[in-house]
């Protein structure tokens, strides 16, 4: 018998919170929950009670990926015609296309319910709003640090 879980509500704070973890992994070049050189930050607990959360129950996923559909090792290269880059697997030629947003997001809670610890979060009963923000690093192929 499965047990239906209740929906997890956006909540402003958490949604701060994630956002200033993922600007810190982008500009420190770290992908890892504990931020090694904040002091204010260095934890979830310290991040959410930064911006004035206090919550029963906390818990963290971060994920490190590229809006692009490029698989691990590809090596990629570009053209740039009047500004704009259009990117190429360096193999095959191959254009490499964007993800849409709808793709990129089953991309990324897929990757995190075939994850053992990142799966118990997600679906943990004590966990009744969620945080989710993005930063994107300003490299060629773009990676994007969620939390």
């Amino acid at each position: 018998m499965s047990k239906k879980l209740d929906v997890l509500d956006p909540h402003p704070l958490l949604i701060a919170a994630a956002q200033m973890h993922s600007d810190d992994m982008i500009n420190q070049n770290i992908y890892i929950h504990i931020s090694p050189k904040s002091k204010k930050h260095k934890t979830m607990y310290d991040r959410v009670r930064s911006v004035g959360g206090i919550f029963d129950y906390i818990s963290e996923n971060i994920l490190e990926n590229n809006p692009y559909n490029l698989h691990n090792g590809e090596e990629y290269s570009w053209t740039e015609n009047n500004g704009i880059k259009n990117y190429y697997i360096t193999k095959t030629k191959k254009p490499i296309g964007k993800l849409t947003y709808n793709e990129l997001a089953e991309k990324l809670v897929n990757q995190w319910l075939n994850s053992t610890p990142h799966r118990k979060n997600i679906l943990n009963k004590n966990i009744k709003y969620m945080g989710v923000n993005t930063a994107i690093s300003s490299t060629p192929i773009k990676k994007s640090m969620i939390s």
